[in-house]
């Protein structure tokens, strides 16, 4: 005689979000399910499915990160200007096509903010790239101190609607006194060093 049984599955333990938070900047973040921080990065950069690259091609590939960072500029919009012009001539450099998509000044947390969206192809590759630039406070009469808030997406695997829900959780604290600005960011999406290096 057989019997047949049915082997219970254990249920899965549903994933929790992480919070990027920047104690510079008082800027957090808090980012879906799947996104990780990895070891041997600033705790200001998170990742979702970041691997090794299949050819070899380039160190690393992710389908998506953001980096939270500062700087400093007389105003907003040229704050986001110079990050505008960075990507672009990031995207000429890696031979990638880069189109403004969406432009919005939307509050962020509270605070004045510009956000700057770019389709890009590459190859087969399809991504969005997006710099929300945060206004925190002045440094002096002519500067003023911002946040940065640098989003990368694939879109096979990361549907841009996702940058809106991560920008809708952010909060902004009091920084702390006067952080260093942080370097713009170098590399086009899925590239060997896939965000800026955050306050360091």
């Amino acid at each position: 005689m057989l019997f047949l049984s049915q082997r219970e599955e254990q249920p899965k333990r549903a994933e929790a979000p992480i919070t990027l938070h920047d104690a510079k900047t008082g800027i957090s973040v808090t980012l879906p399910p799947g996104w990780r921080a990895e070891p041997g990065t600033p705790d200001t950069d998170a990742y979702r499915n970041k691997r090794p690259c299949p050819d070899n091609a380039r160190e690393t590939c992710f389908d998506g990160a953001v980096t939270v960072f500062f700087t400093t500029a007389q105003n907003i919009d040229e704050a986001a200007g110079s990050f505008r012009a960075t990507l672009e001539k990031l995207a000429k450099d890696n031979k990638s096509s880069l189109r403004l998509v969406k432009q919005d000044s939307s509050p962020v947390g509270g605070h004045p903010a510009r956000s700057l969206r770019f389709a890009e192809q590459s190859g087969q590759q399809n991504s969005h790239t997006q710099v929300t630039v945060i206004e925190l406070r002045a440094q002096s009469k002519v500067i003023r101190q911002f946040a940065v808030i640098h989003l990368r997406t694939l879109d096979s695997a990361v549907p841009a609607p996702v940058i809106d829900q991560i920008l809708r959780s952010v909060t902004v604290d009091r920084p702390s006194p006067s952080p260093s600005p942080s370097p713009s960011p170098s590399a086009s999406p899925g590239s060997g060093s896939p965000s800026p290096r955050a306050n360091s």
